[in-house]
C-alpha cells in the first residue's frame, strides 16, 4: 500500500496552518499497521521541493520558476538551491512519524518539483543526484528498506527538451538494484540496463488525471487485465497506476487490486467477490454482479440497452440493500443515472459528428441532467444553494459537452452505427 503526500497533505507542528492535516496522519498511521497485519508491504510517495501552501506563499524569494522548464505545471514547490532546507524539513517530520510504519520511500523529482529556470536547468543532473543522496539518508535512517525507490515521471520529457542523456545519468547514480518506476517503457529499459528492478506505471482509465473522466463510471476491466499482461510479459517486478479519487470508481480499485495479487483471477470472480463485501442479500449480489458486466459490455459494445439495464440494477440495489454499504450503492446508481442521459444524448450525436467536440446541447438534457443532481451528495461540487441556480446551470453548460467530449475521445466512428437502439 502506497500512498502520495501531496501540498495540501503535509503536516508540522511547528505551522499552525497545517493542523488540519494532523487527523490524515493518524489515520493513514492506523492503515499502514492494518496493512502489516494483513501481511501488505507499505510506502509513502514524497516530491522533493514540495511544501505546504502557506509556506510558499510565505517564502516568494525561494519560489520554485517552472515556466521556462519544460513542463506547464506549477505546484507549491521550492527552488531546491534556495529551499531546501526548508522543503526537507516536512519530509523528514513526516517520516519521522511514521517511524517504522513504512517499508520504502519512493521520491519522484519531476511532479515537477525542480526549479524550471535556466540556471537550474543547467545544472539539472547535479540537483537530481543530490536529492537522491539526501532523500537516501533519510531512508536509511526512517524505513525497513533502507533505500529510496525513484519514480522517473517527467525524465523522458526533460531529456527531449533539455538535451543529453539525463535517464541514463541519473540512473547510473542510483544504488544498484533500485526499484525505479515509469510509464514509458524506453525509460523502464535504460533503467533495467543501469541495473535495477522496474515497475510499470500507468494511467488508470478513464480519468487520466483529468476532471473530465470523472464522472464516467467505467469498471476498466480489459484495461487491467491488459496492462498487467503487459507488465508481467516485461518482467516487471511490479505494476503501479494513477488515478484521481472519484467515488463512482472504487470498482476498478478493486479489480486492479486483486488482480495484483492473483493476475489468474477471472473477472466475474471478482466482481462477485465485491458484490458480497458491498451487498447483504443474495438478490443484491447478483444485481450488483449483473450490473457492473453491463456496464463494462457497454464500454465494448455501446449497445445502449446494456447501458440501461446497468441504470436499472443499480437504482433497484437502492431498495434491495438496506443493510449493506447503501453510500456505495446510492452513488453507483446516482452517477449512472447521470451518465446514461449523457451518453445517449452522445450516442446520437456522434452518429452525425463523429469525433466532434459538443459545444452546445439542448436545454432538455440540461434540464434532465440538473433534475438527477439535485439533493445528490456526489453531485455537491456541481449542484448547490438554490440562490445559485443560474451559475449551476451556466456550469453545467460547459461540464456536459466536456463529458460527451470524453466518451467522444475513447470510441471511433465505425462502431457507432449499433449504439442507438
Amino acid at each position: 500500500m502506497v500512498i502520495d503526500f501531496w501540498s495540501n497533505q503535509y503536516y508540522h507542528p511547528d505551522y499552525e496552518t497545517t493542523y488540519h492535516a494532523k487527523p490524515r496522519y493518524d489515520i493513514i498511521k492506523n492503515a499502514f499497521k492494518y496493512a502489516h497485519d494483513i501481511g501488505l508491504r507499505t510506502g509513502v510517495v514524497l516530491f522533493p521541493c514540495m511544501v505546504p501552501a502557506s509556506v510558499y506563499y510565505d517564502n516568494p524569494s525561494m519560489r520554485a520558476r517552472n515556466a521556462e522548464g519544460p513542463w506547464g505545471y506549477k505546484g507549491c514547490h521550492l527552488c531546491w538551491n534556495k529551499g531546501k532546507e526548508l522543503a526537507v524539513k516536512f519530509d523528514r517530520y513526516l517520516l519521522e512519524y511514521f517511524n517504522g510504519e513504512v517499508d520504502t520511500l519512493f521520491i519522484e523529482p519531476n511532479d515537477p518539483g525542480i526549479c524550471g529556470c535556466k540556471e537550474c536547468m543547467k545544472n539539472y543532473v547535479q540537483i537530481v543526484k543530490e536529492i537522491i543522496e539526501v532523500y537516501e539518508k533519510l531512508a536509511r535512517k526512517y524505513t525497513a528498506d533502507r533505500w529510496i525507490g525513484f519514480i522517473s515521471w517527467w525524465f523522458s520529457e526533460v531529456e527531449r527538451a533539455v538535451g543529453g542523456n539525463i535517464c541514463r545519468e541519473v540512473f547510473s547514480s542510483l544504488p544498484k538494484g533500485t526499484l525505479v518506476v515509469d510509464g514509458v517503457r524506453s525509460t523502464l529499459n535504460i533503467a533495467k540496463e543501469c541495473g535495477h528492478e522496474i515497475a510499470f506505471f500507468f494511467m488508470l482509465d478513464p480519468e487520466r488525471g483529468w476532471e473530465d473522466r470523472a464522472l464516467i463510471t467505467r469498471p476498466e476491466l480489459r484495461l487491467i487485465d491488459a496492462q498487467i499482461k503487459k507488465s508481467l510479459e516485461a518482467g516487471d517486478v511490479g505494476i503501479m497506476n494513477y488515478r484521481l479519487t472519484p467515488f463512482c470508481q472504487f470498482i476498478a480499485d478493486y479489480v486492479f487490486g486483486r488482480k495484483c495479487w492473483d493476475a489468474s483471477l477471472f473477472d466475474k470472480n471478482i466482481i462477485t467477490e465485491l458484490s458480497a463485501e458491498i451487498c447483504r442479500t443474495n438478490e443484491g449480489r447478483e444485481k450488483f454482479t449483473e450490473a457492473v458486466l453491463a456496464l463494462e459490455k457497454w464500454w465494448m459494445d455501446k449497445d445502449v440497452r446494456d447501458l440501461r439495464r446497468a441504470n436499472k440494477l443499480f437504482n433497484e440495489l437502492k431498495y434491495v440493500e438496506k443493510e449493506g454499504m447503501i453510500e456505495k450503492i446510492e452513488i453507483l446508481a446516482d452517477v449512472t443515472v447521470v451518465f446514461t442521459l449523457i451518453a445517449e444524448y452522445w450516442a446520437k450525436g456522434a452518429l452525425i459528428k463523429p469525433g466532434k467536440v459538443y459545444e452546445k446541447v439542448t436545454d432538455e438534457l440540461l434540464e434532465k441532467v440538473y433534475a438527477s443532481m439535485i439533493d445528490k451528495p456526489i453531485f455537491e461540487g456541481y449542484i448547490g444553494k438554490e440562490a445559485w441556480v443560474n451559475r449551476q446551470r451556466a456550469l453545467l453548460s460547459l461540464k456536459v459537452p466536456m463529458w460527451m467530449t470524453a466518451i467522444d475521445q475513447l470510441n471511433t466512428r465505425d462502431k457507432i452505427r449499433r449504439w442507438v437502439q
